[in-house]
């Protein structure tokens, strides 16, 4: 299998593009384990830092496969670039309307369509309204044997499908019958002293911050980013979570530790609104930790272990959680 490598830019930075001439499981298992790998959905590559010691690494790791340099980056499946009849057309044009006025979320828009024109692309000689559970199934079954699909990529097809046919189409539910089995996975954690040792590595008392109240309260890296000064009530010890996932709101506790280190930071850090606000933009969590960390460890990995493992606050009488 021939593997193209090519020069691309993301945010004004200089990274190596890695695209597979087709879909390999380990393949791409190789990819991740190249330090500070990461997946662009922009140019759906692997991306790379450019730099000496990561390339050596990754040839060292690809050297099964046929390196392929290229100056610009590989072409995609000219598949997508095919242009749908009027009449599917039309139902996409409906089906993108109607996410958007139901105010879904600017990702699942994005995921949902794509999954959506996909299926589309398959029936240009049957109508989505002709077909059956039946057919669904065959088509599942050769997409899966011939494009490897995972699970979870399953999983949105079927989710994108089933919002065409429930919410547009006001169709029976029948997509159940066609889901993988849920596999039941535990959540990796860390012990105590891991965490304290984690913790105590970060030299820069924001970033220290961040990574205590993921700890502390089991915030989302997408909820950190969000807070705002007045989401803090260190009267009631509490924090306002608005607008988590799902659209909902909730409390967490705020520990007594994290208050005086909260404390601590905003005499520092005088902020008006945004918590963590940067001084031009939004801070992105992972990226404003690599500094702190040394090893090749995955940022984004760490940061959902550190949420999923218990701090031992003490479990409130109430639930905060609104329904």
């Amino acid at each position: 299998m021939k593997i193209f490598i090519f020069p691309i830019e993301t945010r004004g930075q200089k990274h190596i593009g890695i695209r597979t001439e087709h879909f390999d499981p380990a393949c791409n298992a190789l990819i991740k384990k190249i330090p500070r790998s990461h997946w662009n959905p922009g140019t759906k590559s692997w991306c790379i830092p450019y730099e000496k010691e990561v390339w050596r690494r990754c040839q060292e790791s690809l050297a099964a496969f046929e390196i392929v340099k290229t100056d610009t980056r590989a072409p995609a499946d000219k598949s997508a670039e095919r242009n749908l009849p009027s009449d599917l057309q039309a139902e996409f044009d409906t089906y993108y309307t109607q996410l958007y006025v139901q105010r879904y979320s600017l990702n699942t828009i994005r995921t949902y369509c794509s999954s959506f024109k996909y299926f589309l692309y398959q029936c240009r000689s049957m109508h989505p309204k002709d077909w059956t559970l039946e057919d669904f199934k065959r088509w599942l079954r050769s997409e899966i044997e011939k494009n490897k699909w995972s699970e979870a990529y399953q999983n949105t097809i079927i989710n994108a499908l089933k919002f065409y046919f429930e919410k547009i189409r006001n169709e029976a539910r029948a997509f159940w019958e066609v889901r993988p089995r849920r596999p039941i996975k535990l959540p990796g954690t860390l012990s105590l002293d891991e965490v304290n040792r984690l913790l105590n590595s970060c030299e820069n008392l924001k970033h220290r911050t961040m990574l205590t109240l993921i700890y502390a309260c089991g915030l989302r890296i997408s909820e950190l980013i969000k807070l705002r000064k007045a989401d803090i009530d260190r009267g009631q010890k509490r924090i306002l979570i608005k607008a988590g996932k799902g659209k909902k709101d909730r409390y967490v506790i705020l520990p007594d530790r994290m208050a005086l280190l909260m404390q601590k930071y905003l005499e520092i850090y005088p902020v008006r609104y945004g918590l963590l606000k940067a001084r031009t933009e939004a801070p992105t969590v992972p990226g404003v930790c690599k500094p702190s960390f040394t090893g090749h460890c995955n940022v984004q990995e760490l940061m959902h272990t550190l949420q999923c493992t218990p701090s031992g606050t003490p479990t409130p009488p109430i639930c905060l959680k609104q329904e």
